[in-house]
């Protein structure tokens, strides 16, 4: 039987590659460039932990961001053994390995299988690099604590990088049950408005990265605050540490500078959380219409002398406004004593 063996060789693409995912290893050819040695036997491509600890391919593309998971079908000699996937990022400012990892993945059978890979749940690089660089994509069978026992053989059979499809969130005018005390504007896949540049995505989590947008906008389908004291969101992020403005933007008509309401400079904390910002506490920045005619909401990531670090994430659950029933009671009750009085 032949075998091929091939290193640093760039082979044509193949003409199975969609529009939409892009083809790394199939029917014995590779759209790429191979930077370890490997072998190809069967139309696979061999990963023998007796030739090699690492198998290393640069992708004919370089930006892949577009892309939301990695798939591999393969085969195994056996199983309980572990790897582990790595994006190489390009980087020319300094000679350290930059890359995104996978937690350490376990082989769970023997025989043919196939393994999903989520890049968006990879570990970011300490540089903060986004998917728009990478060099390589790398298979390891040592490091990271892994076990590692010599005789595994890995076949691979076919790699494809998947593009992300992300699910349509639902529009709606209102939510059922909101009130004078309450108004929903998000939850559970469903947006009284829009939230432009957030990703809601096949699991059903609504997503802001950092990486894309560098505010988190609510653009609103009813634009008449009035009547509400609050308005709320509650996100886990990905990390803490990181400092936003919350802004909210209410422009007159024709007019060619932001005017806005502000408050001040929050930290994001560590683990889920809900975040409250007093709506008739914020400061007005030039001349704001008022809160009958907010075009919009933000949370900014940068500007204002922020320390901005990209690779952010918030896994968003709910945003609404919310009223101090006790407080507009007690208003109510003031100024109808004031007007009796008169």
């Amino acid at each position: 039987m032949r075998k091929v063996f091939l290193s640093g060789i760039l082979l044509a693409v193949f003409s199975a590659v969609s529009a939409a995912d892009l083809v790394i290893f199939e029917n014995g050819k590779i759209n790429g460039n191979l930077l370890t040695e490997a072998k190809i036997k069967d139309n696979a491509l061999i990963f023998d932990a007796y030739q090699a600890l690492k198998l290393k391919i640069a992708p004919v593309e370089k930006d892949l961001t577009k892309y939301g998971t990695l798939e591999v079908d393969f085969s195994s000699n056996r199983a309980g053994d572990q790897w582990k996937f790595t994006m190489t990022v390009e980087n020319t400012a300094d000679k350290k390995w930059h890359y995104f990892s996978s937690p350490n993945l376990a082989i769970e059978k023997k025989g043919n299988q196939t393994l999903v890979i989520d890049l968006d749940d990879m570990a970011p690089p300490s540089s903060g690099a986004v998917r728009k660089g990478i060099t390589s994509l790398d298979f390891h069978l040592r490091g990271w604590d892994m076990p590692f026992k010599k005789g595994l053989v890995i076949a691979i059979r076919k790699m494809v990088l998947k593009e992300r499809k992300n699910m349509a969130l639902t529009s709606v005018k209102s939510f059922p049950g909101d009130n004078a005390v309450k108004r929903t504007l998000y939850s559970k896949g469903k947006v009284a408005g829009k939230l432009p540049g957030l990703v809601f995505t096949k699991k059903g989590e609504l997503l802001y990265r950092n990486n894309d947008a560098l505010r988190l906008t609510i653009v609103p389908a009813n634009h008449d605050f009035t009547g509400y004291d609050m308005l709320n969101i509650t996100f886990t992020p990905n990390r803490g540490g990181d400092r936003f403005l919350f802004t909210m933007t209410s422009n007159p008509k024709g007019a060619k500078k932001w005017n806005y309401y502000n408050w001040k400079f929050v930290t994001v904390a560590s683990g889920k959380q809900t975040i409250s910002f007093p709506l008739k506490k914020l400061t007005a920045s030039r001349q704001p219409v008022g809160l009958h005619s907010i075009d919009s909401a933000e949370l900014c990531f940068r500007g204002w002398e922020l320390d901005y670090r990209k690779g952010l994430i918030l896994t968003v659950d709910e945003i609404w406004l919310s009223a101090d029933a006790k407080a507009q009671k007690a208003e109510a009750e003031q100024a109808a004593a004031s007007k009796k009085k008169q």
